[in-house]
């Protein structure tokens, strides 16, 4: 038997190239068949992701806030509502729309900028409980991956299930359930056609169009989703007309009662949404080096300083680090979290001072 022997440059440049496509395919592979297990997981629900304090005892969830039900506890105009604002093709592709994808790039070229996204309900699933936020071209293309794989093993029924349970709808509420109990004080189940417009309208900007401090602009978002549900055959010209004449009325915004430790609990959650995405899995724990005995006494200390102040307007910050190990134990971000949620700790600016001497 001869064997192979590269004498000219343009040998070895084959076998480079031979070997990193081999390479590359073992890694697509390996990834492919892990994502594939992740995905099949799915199928006995998803769980909550908890946080643990330093002494390792459960501390808090992912979603507090968040209520997830069964589809047949959602009415059927919110689930036509985000079907036909989100992915009009949702029951016709695989997972990823080529053809939804071209009309998403004619439209942003005709617009001259981002106008229309081209990801399908599963896309944006995937990219919940499986991705990072971050946009490049290597996650979309991880993305669409993951939408074929969920598409392969779940039912259109449970992957619009899973979304409408998942899906951010502004002012740090997940899932149309909890969305519907804050906005109108009702179930999600009673929802009617105004209101459930409203509710998937916000899905494109929530921060932007959220109804507690831009109520116009999810109204005006909220016909547009009107608009597409009778193109598309969800409802007739006269319900579209009846809707558009009954603007839902909002209620205030409910706080959420425990607001112990809401400083660092935030900090935590947006800290693991930018490297990790939305949601997990139901086998995923996030551990922490916070002590909540020392939050709790951080806390004490804030507003007893201030008490004893006694300054109108004053704001107080305060993080305590282990000067061993760096790790932080403890985050209070202002006076007072249900008058301003700003987080001073992190966010403002200020001259280090004598906070450098421990340190040093």
């Amino acid at each position: 038997m001869t064997l192979f022997r590269p004498r000219r440059w343009s040998d070895w440049i084959a076998l480079a190239l031979l070997a990193a496509f081999i390479a590359a395919a073992s890694v697509s592979v390996w990834w492919v068949s892990r994502q594939a297990f992740a995905v099949r997981k799915l199928t006995r629900g998803i769980g909550d992701t908890v946080f643990y304090g330093a002494d390792g005892r459960p501390w808090f969830r992912l979603d507090e806030q968040r209520h997830d039900v069964p589809l047949s506890d959602i009415s059927p105009d919110m689930q036509h509502a985000v079907v036909a604002v989100e992915d009009r093709r949702f029951y016709h592709h695989p997972g990823v729309d080529p053809i939804g994808l071209s009309r998403a790039v004619v439209h942003d070229i005709r617009a001259g900028e981002r106008v229309e996204g081209g990801s399908t309900l599963t896309q944006q699933l995937a990219r919940t409980l499986f991705l990072s936020n971050v946009r490049t071209y290597g996650r979309k293309m991880k993305e669409a991956a993951l939408a074929v794989l969920i598409e392969a093993q779940l039912t259109k029924d449970q992957i619009l299930e899973f979304y409408l349970n998942r899906v951010y709808l502004s002012a740090g509420v997940y899932g149309v359930e909890t969305m519907s109990q804050h906005l109108f004080r009702k179930p999600a189940s009673s929802l009617t056609l105004p209101e459930a417009a409203m509710i998937a309208g916000l899905i494109r900007a929530p921060s932007a169009l959220s109804p507690w401090s831009n109520y116009d602009g999810a109204l005006e978002r909220s016909r547009l989703v009107l608009a597409q549900m009778r193109s598309q055959g969800f409802i007739t010209a006269q319900q579209e007309e009846a809707a558009r004449e009954a603007p839902p009325k909002i209620q205030p915004y409910r706080q959420p009662s425990d607001m112990r430790a809401a400083w660092p609990k935030d900090y935590l959650r947006q800290q693991f949404r930018n490297e990790f995405g939305g949601d997990h899995p139901p086998d995923w724990q996030v551990h922490t080096g916070f002590r909540p005995d020392v939050q709790e006494a951080a806390e004490r200390a804030v507003a007893a300083g201030l008490q004893r102040l006694n300054v109108r307007g004053l704001e107080a910050a305060l993080v305590v680090i282990d000067p061993g190990n760096g790790d932080v134990l403890a985050m209070v971000g202002g006076s007072n979290y249900q008058r301003s949620a700003y987080n001073r700790a992190v966010r403002s600016r200020r001259q280090p001072g004598s906070a450098f001497k421990p340190i040093l």
